[in-house]
Formats: C-alpha cells, sequence, structure tokens
C-alpha cells in the first residue's frame, strides 16, 4: 500500500491597466492525492520444480484536471472578496 501527494500552486494577480501596479495577488494550493494497494503471491509446487506468481492491484488518482479547477475556482473567489475589501469593487444587495 502506498499513498503520494503532490500539491498544486495557483497564483493570481489583478494588474491595473493605467499604471501596470499589481493591485491584488492571491495564491491557492490543491493537494492531488494518489493511493495504490497491491497483492503478491509466488508459490512453489512438486518439491520447487513449479513456480506459480501472481499479482493484482489498483490505484486511486484524484482528476488534475478536477483539481486545478478547484485550485482557480478557489483563487477566484478568494480574490473577488479581497478585492470588495480593498474597495477596489463592490456587490449590490438583492
Amino acid at each position: 500500500d502506498w499513498s503520494q501527494t503532490c500539491a498544486l500552486p495557483i497564483y493570481l494577480r489583478v494588474v491595473s491597466v493605467n499604471s501596470g501596479e499589481v493591485l491584488l495577488s492571491v495564491t491557492t494550493t490543491k493537494t492531488i492525492i494518489s493511493f495504490a494497494d497491491n497483492i503478491n503471491m509466488m508459490r512453489f509446487v512438486d518439491a520447487g520444480t513449479l513456480s506459480i506468481e501472481g499479482e493484482a492491484g489498483h490505484a486511486i488518482n484524484e482528476s488534475v484536471n478536477l483539481a486545478t479547477q478547484r485550485a482557480i475556482e478557489a483563487a477566484v473567489v478568494e480574490m473577488i472578496r479581497y478585492g470588495e475589501k480593498k474597495k477596489y469593487w463592490s456587490f449590490i444587495k438583492k
């Protein structure tokens, strides 16, 4: 059995088109997880003249595309909240 994790960082910036100044910068990280499980078997039959070997296993990997989409969405939501807090934009209450 084993598992592996990889970090996927996403960096977003809002840049002023007038001055080129970076107004906002947000970083999010999504962890991508992989799991694997396998079974090995070896058996010797007839006083060591015949061997039988078998192996079975499976792996589960989180979708990299889905993980990337979720990381980008989280960064955009954080950017929107941060921009509203800095008064770069506001929301109309309904």
